[in-house]
């Protein structure tokens, strides 16, 4: 297609492109929304599938993650893939049922927090302009920390010239602003659920890097808006729907399976 083939990157309409950012354009203009698609997909390639398909499956996501330019799916990826890879190597050892609510909560607060971090001392040229955005949040809800001023304000700072024309690009940051401290003490609460989540099959810690990815990418981008349907909702929905699932809901108790196999292999 010679030249004309990369004219959307060398006209600007993508903020930034990689080796094959114009493949992109088909169904969507930005390189985040195809990295967080494959890096989504890439996880649930290693929870859901095994041998062959996995194996392809991972490939395939991965050369597009590396070919979408994204770096936000870059270091998000290689963290939820650092906690699969640790905790394939515990659960090797043993199994593990699930991680206890205080860990999860604690992990869910330390993730909260880190983020109001990055939203309080970001500069506006921070994360690829992210930090106007973040210090326009800032600024507004700084009066009212604790129950945050209402989602629909935004667009009515917009309107004022005090607000960015782009969107939170944070889940915390998009929290904070609508309900305050109160919002991410709640969804501290709701990744512990998750986290705490029990597995029947004994992978209570691998089955979770959908989870690390999930709040690790909130940090700069809005993966859920509680308040909306939107294009990544089938991310949140089937990460609460594996957290729902326990062995009752099985057609039969995994547990018991294990130890069965187990007394087999002893006898």
């Amino acid at each position: 297609m010679g030249a004309s083939f990369w004219l959307p990157c060398k006209t600007g309409d993508l903020e930034k492109c990689s080796i094959a950012g114009a493949l992109f354009t088909s169904f969507a203009t930005s390189e985040n929304v195809v990295g967080i698609i494959a890096a989504f997909g890439l996880i649930l390639s290693l929870q859901g599938f095994s041998g062959r398909v996995r194996i392809a499956s991972v490939l395939i996501f991965g050369m597009v993650v590396l070919l979408s330019g994204s770096r936000t799916a870059y270091v998000t990826l290689i963290i939820a893939l650092s906690w699969h890879a640790v905790s394939s190597l515990i659960e090797r050892q043993r199994k593990v049922f699930r991680i206890p609510f205080p860990v999860g909560l604690t992990l869910g607060v330390a993730a909260a927090s880190a983020a109001m971090f990055l939203i309080y001392t970001a500069e506006p040229e921070s994360f690829s302009r992210r930090g106007r955005i973040w210090i326009a949040v800032s600024s507004q809800v700084d009066d009212q920390i604790v129950t945050g001023i209402g989602l629909s304000k935004w667009v009515y700072f917009q309107t004022l010239g005090e607000a960015p024309d782009h969107f939170f690009h944070s889940g915390y940051a998009l929290l904070y602003f609508s309900g305050g401290l109160v919002a991410l003490l709640l969804s501290a609460v709701v990744l512990a659920g998750l986290l705490a989540a029990e597995s029947p099959l004994g992978r209570g810690l691998t089955e979770k890097s959908l989870v690390v990815l999930f709040a690790t990418y909130s940090f700069t981008e809005t993966i859920w808006n509680p308040l909306a349907v939107d294009t990544y909702s089938w991310i949140v929905i089937g990460i609460f729907l594996t957290a729902a699932a326990t062995p009752s809901d099985r057609l039969f108790d995994a547990r018991k399976l294990l130890s069965a196999q187990s007394k087999t292999q002893n006898i």
